[in-house]
């Protein structure tokens, strides 16, 4: 828990380690996921085929678009920088 004093840290949405987190949601067509600094997502699947709608589960403007399942489901992905 943070105090007033202690800034929250948060982790690049797409870090490496993130990157291995959005892999597995995106290959189980899971409709939610939670990295590790605890940010939540809604992805959708059903607007357009082939992708994959993210969108923050918050009040905060965070990152939010578009992801083409068959290049993100693929394990050379976790190596884009």
């Amino acid at each position: 828990m943070s105090t007033p004093n202690t800034p929250v840290i948060r982790e690049d949405w797409m870090s490496p380690l993130n990157k291995i987190i959005w892999l597995k949601a995106f290959r189980a067509k899971q409709t939610e996921v939670t990295i590790r600094d605890g940010r939540r997502f809604r992805l959708d699947y059903d607007r357009i085929p082939g992708k994959v709608w993210v969108s923050f589960d918050g009040a905060a403007f965070h990152p939010c678009g578009w992801f083409d399942l068959k290049k993100v489901t693929n394990q050379l992905w976790l190596q884009d920088t």
